[in-house]
């Protein structure tokens, strides 16, 4: 009873209150911010100009800083909670998936980087309208030659345009279409990048072919 009562005594429980509130100050202030979304946003946007230099990049908006050969997920979030980003490290190396939203919490863009640590884009990429439909996408082969494939679409989600790209060059075909999503425009290139014709096409069916670039 004497050890309980001397644990319970006022000055006791005060200075146990006073360790665990500056426990929590200097947790809140040098603990890994990703943690928690609170601990983040705390760090983030109310004590950000109290932080040290080694935890806070000034140079961009006072965003808290990756820290030093960090390894996995870094979440982001604005200033309402809601989460605007999501990626991947290795080491300070971006790798695997990324996802970036709105403001408003809707899907922006999605993507891949290589795991080997080259930070080179993989696989499909895709963009976003607010609305929540495809506005752009990007799919890279993974092996080299490193080919692209570019697709964008309208803000209704019918298709716009779709490309084949080898080393920012045109090649294979090059589709236009109009705004019901009909084929009304191909162009072709070789390997090289080198046109070879263009079609025109009305209702679907070809119209006519040009070979004069």
């Amino acid at each position: 009873m004497d050890k309980i009562k001397v644990l319970l005594h006022p000055l006791n429980i005060l200075a146990f209150i006073i360790i665990i509130f500056f426990g929590s100050i200097a947790h809140l202030i040098y603990g890994n911010c990703q943690s928690s979304k609170l601990h983040y946003m705390v760090q983030r946007y109310y004590i950000h100009k109290y932080l040290p230099d080694w935890l806070i990049d000034k140079t961009f908006d006072y965003e808290v800083d990756l820290y030093e050969n960090y390894s996995g997920e870094w979440k982001v979030w604005n200033k309402k909670g809601i989460l605007i980003s999501k990626q991947n490290y290795i080491n300070e190396m971006q790798v695997g998936k990324y996802i970036k939203y709105f403001s408003k919490g809707q899907k922006q863009l999605e993507g891949e980087f290589s795991m080997d640590g080259s930070e080179r884009s993989v696989g499909k990429w895709i963009f976003y309208h607010i609305n929540g439909n495809k506005r752009y996408s990007k799919t890279y082969s993974k092996k080299p030659p490193f080919y692209i494939n570019k697709k964008r679409w309208r803000n209704n989600g019918i298709i716009k345009s779709e490309q084949n790209l080898l080393n920012e060059k045109p090649v294979g075909v090059q589709s236009l279409f109009d705004k019901d999503g009909n084929i009304h425009k191909k162009k072709y290139f070789d390997k090289k990048g080198i046109f070879q014709k263009r079609e025109y096409f009305k209702n679907n069916k070809l119209i006519k072919t040009d070979r004069q670039e």
